[in-house]
């Protein structure tokens, strides 16, 4: 027999409770804040791992290289400590966004419906490829101003190899952390950088010193097409 109701006594209605919704709110951002933390520690490990195994690949590389050559140069020829952090950087940034960025779109598709999960191997080759001339170019121009700087300067051996190894290291970290994470952001900006720096080599190839215009004004001819 049903209990009469007494008169005056609303009905209880959790849907109506504003402060069950705000509990669950609440609870829903806690937990999505601890999952994007829990994230970031396990892209930092990962960053971490893979910026120590290319310290050492760089440094051992290096110093096998330059064996029985002390000093060594910071430019001069394709052995020079120098010129070895750059390419091995540019190496090691290559194959460092490629894994981390399979990595994390893997984990990040896992996290998505299937509506919007996305298709990161068309992206793949562009990502890595990019990242690679990035890190070589900048690494060039710090070579350039590194020897303005310090001229003539060489280095024995063993701690050339360090240096070369530690820049390896750095470049691999920041690149891992950034990929890990991957998200439209981060490729998009990619993206952007390749683009810009790939106006800027052309430039810099360019003898025609109106290259711009005639480059640009072209693009909305017949002929582009």
């Amino acid at each position: 027999m049903a209990k009469p109701k007494t008169a005056g006594q609303a009905p209880q209605n959790p849907r109506m409770n504003p402060g069950s919704a705000q509990k669950s709110s609440r609870s829903t951002a806690g937990a999505d804040a601890t999952a994007v933390q829990q994230q970031q520690q396990v892209a930092a490990r990962y960053a971490l791992r893979g910026a120590l195994a290319a310290a050492l690949a760089g440094a051992l590389l290096s110093f096998t290289l330059n064996w029985g050559r002390s000093p060594v140069p910071l430019v001069g020829d394709w052995r020079a400590f120098g010129i070895l952090a750059a390419l091995l950087g540019a190496l090691s940034a290559t194959v460092a966004a490629a894994v981390a960025y399979i990595v994390g779109m893997r984990f990040r598709n896992t996290q998505m419906p299937p509506n919007r999960r996305h298709n990161y191997w068309l992206s793949l080759a562009p990502v890595a490829l990019g990242t690679g001339v990035q890190i070589l170019l900048a690494a060039g121009v710090g070579i350039v101003f590194a020897s303005v700087i310090f001229k003539e300067l060489a280095l024995i051996n063993g701690i050339a190899s360090v240096i070369v190894g530690a820049i390896c290291a750095v470049i691999v970290f920041s690149v891992m952390g950034r990929f890990l994470l991957a998200n439209e952001r981060s490729v998009l900006l990619t993206l952007a950088l390749l683009l810009v720096l790939g106006i800027v080599v052309a430039a810099a190839n360019e003898q025609n010193p109106k290259w711009w215009e005639e480059s640009f004004s072209y693009l909305g001819t017949a002929a582009s097409n």
